[in-house]
């Protein structure tokens, strides 16, 4: 029988999410996906090592590359607003979109600072805002991973080339690579 926790994630819309649950062994990788950032290459390396991938879709970039998405099948979208910035009619046009295109439900908005605005207007739309607690590359995994790590790894060339590290590197030490559902689910 499933029992709700004392204290849930889905009654804390109203805070940040900076971590999952480290008792899992498992970590979230997310990219920033905007008009230079090469998708084909992190979906090669991704489906090559069979490791989900979390996609945070500027509004511009998914105005132009919807049929690029479609096609991607081990990926979770969510939308970036226009570039970071959140507003209502984005937010409302990007999660319909991709509500109708991926394979997730788009219930997570991305924050690299605490931003007031940005977590009421995600609570608005019963979304919940994180905060990765590791940003950066292959470097900043390796000294600051543990279990429930939420990871953005920025979109430069260094760090999408050193992606198949990434990957080697926290399945070694035992980590699961899953999507932020995943991560952040309470069973």
């Amino acid at each position: 029988k499933d029992i709700k926790p004392t204290i849930s994630i889905s009654d804390n819309m109203d805070k940040y999410i900076i971590r999952g649950n480290p008792n899992k062994f498992s970590v979230a990788i997310i990219f920033i996906l905007t008009g230079n950032l090469n998708l084909d290459e992190i979906i090669k390396i991704t489906m090559q090592k069979q490791t989900p991938i979390n996609f945070f879709i500027d509004f511009t970039y998914l105005n132009k590359n919807i049929n690029k998405i479609k096609e991607v099948k081990n990926g979770s979208f969510y939308t970036y607003g226009d570039n970071g910035v959140y507003a209502p009619d984005i937010l409302l046009f990007s999660n319909n979109l991709l509500e109708n295109i991926g394979n997730n439900k788009a219930s997570y908005c991305l924050s690299d600072t605490k931003n007031n605005k940005t977590l009421q207007l995600c609570k608005n739309y019963n979304m919940y805002t994180i905060i990765p607690n590791i940003t950066g590359g292959y470097n900043d995994i390796k000294n600051n991973l543990k279990s429930g790590s939420i990871i953005l790894l920025e979109s430069s060339y260094k760090n999408i080339s050193e992606l198949n590290n990434i990957i080697n590197f926290i399945n070694n030490k035992g980590y699961n690579i899953v999507s932020l559902d995943n991560l952040l689910s309470e069973k």
